[in-house]
């Protein structure tokens, strides 16, 4: 009865160091812009930055920009997969999650006050 109880603590040691290690590092997603503002010459500061493990998408906003609507769709932009707003009123954290998501190619689109970020990402 001790060696079934010692195997299964060391079984159960074994499998919470392997998901503990075994989670991916997120990935960046490089963001270009666009903007309805066409008397702008030079690129808007940067003020978000996305990266994904494959199972989430994490944004961070580096200042407040107010209501951000966040549009995940398929690499041809026709279908939404995720749509979501935030409001940003200070430099925070976003996490959504793409759990059952299908494996492909995926952009993701930041608006917000007339602007547009925007990134390419795949789920593998």
């Amino acid at each position: 009865m001790k060696i079934k109880t010692f195997l299964s603590l060391l079984l159960l040691s074994f499998i919470s160091v392997v998901s503990v290690f075994g989670q991916a590092t997120p990935k960046s997603i490089p963001l270009k812009g666009e903007s309805d503002n066409l008397d702008e010459r030079s690129i808007f500061p940067k003020c978000i930055y996305a990266s994904t493990d494959g199972l989430s998408l994490f944004s961070e906003f580096t200042k407040p920009i107010g209501e951000v609507s966040i549009v995940i769709t398929d690499f041809s932009g026709v279908k939404n997969i995720i749509q979501e707003s935030v409001l940003v009123t200070n430099e925070q954290s976003h996490t959504l999650s793409l759990y059952g998501i299908a494996k492909g190619d995926y952009v993701v689109r930041y608006y917000f006050a007339g602007k547009c970020l925007y990134g390419e990402f795949k789920i593998e």
